[in-house]
């Protein structure tokens, strides 16, 4: 399976686990310098009135200087999670929009660490 196709198909399963079937998602992978700003793992653009959204994520081929490994799945999961949350986002305060990227940030990893647990449990 090649990336593109890989990367789709975990957007597949994530959509069906998130109930975001609704949704037309095109998947960017690239480089740093692809995202907006150089500090980002991934980042998403939503037409919330159309249900679409293009998500970039970074290539996980390439080395990165973060301090945390890179995760692409964990990346998703958040990027997909906006979906869901982008009629909340509060744009206007900053702290508030920090707080809601944080807990969208928890969320992510602790879906993605539980799934990854129930496929553990099913390949056994």
């Amino acid at each position: 399976m090649r990336q593109d196709e890989a990367v789709y198909a975990l957007c597949q399963k994530w959509q069906d686990i998130l109930k975001l079937n609704n949704w037309d998602i095109v998947i960017e992978v690239g480089r740093p310098d692809e995202l907006s700003e150089p500090d980002r793992e991934g980042e998403v653009v939503v037409v919330l009135a159309k249900g679409e959204a293009l998500i970039r994520l970074l290539d996980p081929n390439i080395p990165y200087d973060f301090p945390f490994p890179y995760d692409m799945e964990k990346v998703l999961v958040h990027e997909l999670l906006h979906l869901s949350c982008a009629a909340f986002e509060p744009e206007d305060d900053p702290l508030r929009h920090d707080l809601w990227e944080r807990m969208i940030e928890q969320t992510a990893k602790t879906l993605v660490k539980f799934q990854r647990r129930v496929e553990n449990l099913e390949s056994q």
